[in-house]
């Protein structure tokens, strides 16, 4: 998803969001993404900071500057998340860009940690880039932020130094008119009935996928069981396995691969129900017991998907 946008091939539905709403509705996922040891805070602007961007661009935008802060925060420390309305001018413009001048919605995310030396800070934005170990990180977070913010006739700055911290700014021109996006997420089929005790254990080694996955189905009602690994998985399979309907685990995982997890635990309960995501296949993998039913749904998929495609299989009929 952040490599098509990046290179604006996914499709995008931009309406006029309230920064300091989507922000303010976002303070418990991002709680969830960062450690006990990192204290958040999020200060709004006085008055409607309107902009016209895609939702869940921006919940990603968003998830990538927060998990990057975290990171650089190995030891703890404070992340802030401001947000401004500044007119921008040509005596305050950043000099290497051609910036419109105007009035600007400023999204500021700064950290307290490690900083960046100069030649890190020249290949930022670069897709693929990074400084993350093997399996920690694509590189692409950076670069689709940068895409994204560009690609709405905005600009990012950065300003950073080793040891004492790093400040990103994304500035987007200010939105004339109402607010047109509600925050809510699109009704899918079968809506009306809302989840009774559902429990879904959610598999996803990859933060910011896990958190928006958790989040989107936590609205639509159900109770949900996170783990960052196939271990964590079973420990928590272990400790609730009575009370776990559905399965919904990423295919590809560093220790142990979804189905094998699948198969792991369907030997313990062949009721329990399977959901295979994957950006990396296209076709539902195969399960040595044919005891569970079991749907694939590929990467990237919209909220709205999520929600249908697990309603259709805790509708289906055991066998």
């Amino acid at each position: 998803h952040q490599l098509l946008a990046f290179s604006r091939k996914q499709e995008t539905t931009p309406t006029r969001i309230d920064l300091n709403r989507a922000i303010s509705n976002l303070r418990e996922m991002l709680t969830r993404v960062i450690r006990e040891d990192i204290q958040l805070t999020i200060d709004v602007a006085p008055t409607p900071a309107t902009v016209l961007l895609d939702r869940n661009d921006l919940e990603q935008m968003i998830l990538n500057l927060v998990i990057n802060a975290r990171d650089a925060l190995p030891a703890g420390g404070v992340i802030q998340i401001d947000i401004a309305q500044q007119r921008i001018d040509t005596t305050n413009s950043p000099p290497d860009l051609a910036v419109t001048p105007g009035e600007y919605v400023r999204l500021r995310v700064r950290d307290n940690g490690a900083g960046m030396t100069p030649d890190v800070r020249a290949h930022l934005f670069e897709p693929f880039f990074t400084t993350k170990e093997v399996g920690q990180g694509t590189g692409l977070g950076l670069a689709f932020v940068y895409g994204t913010v560009r690609h709405h006739q905005g600009f990012v700055t950065v300003d950073t130094t080793p040891e004492v911290g790093t400040t990103l700014a994304l500035y987007f021109p200010l939105a004339v008119g109402p607010v047109t996006d509600a925050l809510t997420e699109p009704s899918p089929p079968n809506a009306g009935r809302r989840p009774q005790g559902v429990t879904i254990l959610l598999v996803e080694d990859e933060d910011t996928v896990r958190a928006v996955t958790a989040r989107t189905l936590s609205r639509a009602g159900y109770h949900v069981l996170e783990a960052a690994t196939p271990a964590e998985a079973c420990a928590l399979f272990d400790r609730h396995a009575s009370d776990i309907d559905l399965l919904v685990t990423d295919v590809i995982m560093p220790e142990m691969h979804g189905p094998v997890l699948a198969k792991r635990l369907v030997a313990q309960r062949p009721d329990l129900r399977v959901l295979f995501v994957s950006g990396y296949s296209d076709s539902l993998p195969t399960l040595s017991t044919g005891a569970t039913e079991a749907m694939f749904l590929g990467k990237p998929f919209t909220p709205s998907r999520l929600v249908a495609t697990v309603a259709e299989l805790l509708g289906a009929p055991t066998r």
